[in-house]
């Protein structure tokens, strides 16, 4: 039979193993973790890229389409404020939009009071005797 301080020292050095084991997979997870949130960042980062260039063609492209409504017009005639055209416009659209895909609260705390459940799961009490 072993003397009890090396069955101590075993047990201690078993679970130091186990621990160095846990903390490796801690810093694997953590990793990953960070490797996840890059990606999703870059994914962000490229949909709105290409939702500017988006914006800015569709602007370029109403700009060119009121100066051609105003030329024509203009050319038989007519008087037409293109300005006050476009403003109408964009504001009923962000109307639309807005009613549409409404923004969250600016209050993160009514964000966390939305995402609370109704009904909170429960706790099922466990006994240190099992």
């Amino acid at each position: 039979m072993r003397p009890a301080s090396e069955r101590r020292r075993e047990a201690v050095d078993a679970h130091v193993r186990r621990l160095s084991i846990r903390l490796a997979e801690l810093e694997e997870e953590r990793d990953l973790a960070a490797r996840e949130r890059d990606e999703r960042a870059v994914a962000w980062r490229r949909m709105l890229r290409e939702a500017r260039r988006g914006r800015e063609m569709a602007q370029r492209v109403r700009d060119e389409l009121a100066n051609r409504l105003a030329g024509i017009v203009v050319s038989v005639g007519g008087q037409i404020d293109t300005v006050d055209l476009v403003r109408r416009l964009e504001a009923t659209f962000t109307a639309e939009v807005n009613a549409a895909i409404p923004l969250p609260p600016a209050d993160p705390s009514q964000t966390a009071a939305l995402a609370t459940p109704v009904d909170p799961v429960p706790v099922v009490p466990t006994s240190a005797a099992e």
